[in-house]
């Protein structure tokens, strides 16, 4: 559908609606078709929000483009017609998302501001001189940001105005005799403020010459550079917090101390386990570095069996497997087993901490691809003189800690820690 027949079709769903409701008696049925069509009325709102903001980022690009676009991804005949299928229509929309982040990097790639030969030359053993003359797939060195990521609550909003996520005790309220006298019972209600820090990513400076003679896909090598480099900073910062506007799991300090001095040994770990009020204990895993499950997997029964039990399937699953029955998450950024250290973690960590993100397309929904969330610009004209382009990614990130528990000393927390002695 063009934008035009989707706006028609709005107004006539509009107007079928507000017929229903305001001619004759509203029933049961009626009332439910005119709340579906408002539905699919703001559906086909946003649908047309999103062909105005396309077709607005290609009339951009074609303004700044000095060439066609190799890659046929990036191709300015993009299909607008978006299907009637909710599941179908979001993946429309996610290729669109991703076509225009696409979008940028080739028409960085597509930009060579010099026609002269700008490569460095390299002196040779024999002392001549020579030029290579193509770049293969490069090996790229690699530090893994464990699943903290993937394990909070993940919420994304279309700005960053400070918004208060609310935390409610209840805990001591309940049912009492009709007899007891009458006192209110108003739940403790926190107001924790989750505000948005802006990230930046370090440019990564492109030479236009070796963009020519490269024979990999170096659009795709920036998009997973990019992810890459979001996913380990901000599960870093979940983690440990950043100091400003990110909070850390860390903060997470009440739980068990150790019985023994700078050891953690099998009655540390039940006692942790039972620590944990059984509200919590659904969706709980247990979370620390691979140097602590390390010393985990060392750790036997009084009959000499490792309590920690491996998973077949956690290359796969980011499980490495379970302890107690409940699963092991690695947490890279968590300290090691030493004296003041809190090396583990065990929780429902999604009800314990929420991880803002200001999408750049809100209507893209939440499947967990952080390149929704990054904002990439192009810097044309900076590294001209070089012939060089570079691109450079921003993000807008919050994240705090859920502990409704701890608005009345003595509740539970959906997450307990492990102090070394």
């Amino acid at each position: 559908m063009t934008l035009e027949e989707i706006l028609a079709a709005r107004e006539r769903l509009l107007t079928e609606a507000r017929a229903l409701l305001t001619t004759g008696t509203v029933t049961n049925e009626t009332r439910t078709r005119a709340e579906q069509m408002i539905a699919d009325a703001e559906t086909m709102r946003r649908d047309a929000q999103n062909l105005r903001a396309i077709d607005e980022a290609q009339r951009a690009a074609q303004r700044q483009s000095v060439a066609a676009p190799r890659d046929p991804v990036t191709s300015s005949n993009t299909n607008t017609d978006l299907s009637n299928d909710p599941a179908e229509r979001r993946q429309q929309l996610r290729e669109i998302a991703n076509r225009e982040v696409r979008a940028v990097f080739a028409a960085a790639s597509n930009r060579t501001a010099m026609p002269t030969e700008t490569r460095a030359l390299t002196l040779s053993a024999d002392g001549t001189f020579f030029v290579p003359q193509t770049i293969g797939t490069p090996a790229i060195a690699r530090m893994s940001y464990g699943y903290v990521y993937s394990m909070v609550d993940r919420i994304r909003t279309s700005d960053g105005a400070p918004m208060r996520p609310p935390l409610i005790d209840d805990v001591n309220n309940g049912f009492v005799l009709n007899s007891t006298a009458i006192a209110t019972t108003d739940p403790t209600i926190g107001q924790a403020q989750l505000l948005v820090d802006d990230l930046r990513m370090n440019p990564i400076l492109l030479d236009n010459s070796l963009i020519q003679d490269t024979q990999y896909d170096i659009v795709s090598f920036l998009r997973k550079a990019s992810a890459s480099r979001y996913l380990r900073s901000v599960s870093k910062a979940i983690s440990q917090g950043n100091g400003s506007n990110i909070g850390g799991l860390s903060g997470f300090i009440g739980g068990v101390l150790t019985g023994t001095i700078g050891v953690i040994k099998y009655a540390d770990l039940v006692a942790l386990y039972t620590g944990l009020d059984p509200a919590y204990l659904t969706n709980a895993v247990w979370r620390m570095s691979q140097a602590t499950l390390g010393v985990i997997m060392n750790i036997v029964d009084s009959y000499g069996r490792p309590i920690f039990l491996p998973f077949t399937d956690g290359a796969n699953t980011g499980f490495p497997g379970a302890l107690f029955g409940f699963p092991v998450k690695i947490d890279p950024y968590l300290p090691a087993v030493a004296s003041g250290n809190y090396p583990i973690q065990f929780g429902d960590h999604e009800l314990g901490y929420q991880l803002r993100e200001v999408s750049r397309n809100p209507d893209v929904p939440n499947d967990g691809s952080p390149i929704d969330n990054i904002n990439f610009r192009v810097l044309n004209e900076l590294y001209a003189t070089t012939n060089q382009t570079a691109v450079v990614a921003f993000a807008r990130v919050g994240g705090t800690i859920l502990n409704p528990g701890g608005l009345v000393a003595g509740n539970p927390a959906p997450i307990t820690a492990l102090k070394v002695q």
